[in-house]
């Protein structure tokens, strides 16, 4: 504030520096910044939301978890993490989560401290898995071998191309590479 003032801009209000001296413990200097108004060139505290780094799991809804074991472990070589009768099958895919669910389970509601919300969704789902660029004929050639059929094709420009295909419970599975949306790592 000291900067600011005297400088063009308005002395911030008492109230703007009460916010300042006692944001949560939580509150950092990122997350906290002085701004202009478009309206009347006030300054003014504003809070910016906390980040999100990444995405740590995502689920898809399966109707035969004994079939998507089977499928996520021997075709597609996922670490098994976690099987609860009936419920789910948690994989590890990279360093991320990959959790399975019966829909009809968990769509109900459970008592216990390690039960999350009720949750489920029908029909198909998506995810996309990253690969190397190079191993994408190796992939082909992998699932076909497999038995899984490969439903399309698509080269994404210059940035890499995908394969389609599904899990015994008809979700719409991917494997490519993060540059089809911009993003570094593995070509």
């Amino acid at each position: 504030v000291r900067g600011l003032v005297g400088r063009g801009h308005p002395e911030p209000e008492a109230k703007d520096l009460y916010q300042v001296c006692n944001a949560p413990a939580h509150t950092t200097a990122s997350s906290t910044r002085w701004s202009r108004t478009h309206r009347d060139s006030s300054l003014t505290l504003r809070m910016t939301n906390p980040r999100i780094h990444d995405i740590l799991e995502t689920c898809l809804y399966v109707d035969d978890l004994t079939a998507a074991e089977r499928f996520y472990t021997d075709v597609l070589d996922m670490e098994l993490v976690s099987n609860m009768d009936n419920r789910h099958i948690f994989f590890r895919c990279g360093d991320r989560m990959l959790l399975l669910f019966n829909a009809k389970t968990t769509s109900v509601a459970q008592e216990g401290p390690d039960y999350a919300p009720p949750h489920g969704a029908t029909g198909s789902g998506h995810v996309a898995f990253s690969i190397d660029d190079r191993s994408l004929d190796e992939w082909r050639d992998h699932l076909r071998s497999n038995g899984v059929e490969i439903e399309k094709e698509i080269q994404w420009g210059d940035r890499g191309r995908s394969l389609y295909f599904r899990d015994p419970s008809g979700n719409s599975l991917e494997v490519t590479v993060p540059a089809i949306w911009g993003i570094g790592g593995r070509t």
